[in-house]
This record gives structure tokens, C-alpha cells and sequence, in this order.
């Protein structure tokens, strides 16, 4: 097989990463980074195994909880600048 195989999904780097052994490329597209992976077949057995197991679903999971921290995170920064605004 020839090319490669590349992604911007981070949990789906590591987890080809841990399958195949292989280290990812890590190459700039734009603002992005991409993991790039030499095409192979355990590289795209590791895909399917990811995605057809838990394994995409727990990523997914992260995601989400990590997006509700950071705007948690944000509002809990607009309190204090409000608190900061009104004390002065």
C-alpha cells in the first residue's frame, strides 16, 4: 500500500499509535495539525477497530466534557470580571 494515512483527531493518533507501533508524522495543514500515518492495513484495521468499539465513543465523551470545562472555565471569568466591574 502506498500514501498515507492522516487525521486531526488526536485520540484516534494515539490509539493507531498503540495498535501499530507506528509514530505518527506531525505535519502543519492550515492552523491544524495532522498525525500522518504511512498506509497499511494494521493501520486500517486500527481504524475500524476504533471506531466500531467503545473506544471513539469514550473519545467523543472527552470532548464533550472538555468543552464544558472551558466554558465553565469562561464563565466563572465573566463573574469575576462582573464582581471586579461593580466593586469598583
Amino acid at each position: 500500500m502506498k500514501g498515507n494515512f492522516s487525521t486531526q483527531d488526536v485520540y484516534l493518533a494515539a490509539f493507531i499509535a498503540l495498535q501499530t507501533n507506528f509514530n505518527p508524522k506531525l505535519e502543519i495543514s492550515g492552523r491544524r495539525v495532522l498525525f500522518t500515518f504511512p498506509s497499511s492495513d494494521d493501520v486500517y484495521k486500527a481504524c475500524t477497530t476504533y471506531n466500531q468499539g467503545p473506544f471513539a465513543e469514550y473519545a467523543e465523551t472527552v470532548k464533550v466534557l472538555r468543552g464544558k470545562m472551558y466554558a465553565k472555565k469562561e464563565e466563572m471569568k465573566g463573574e469575576r470580571t462582573d464582581t471586579l466591574k461593580t466593586q469598583h
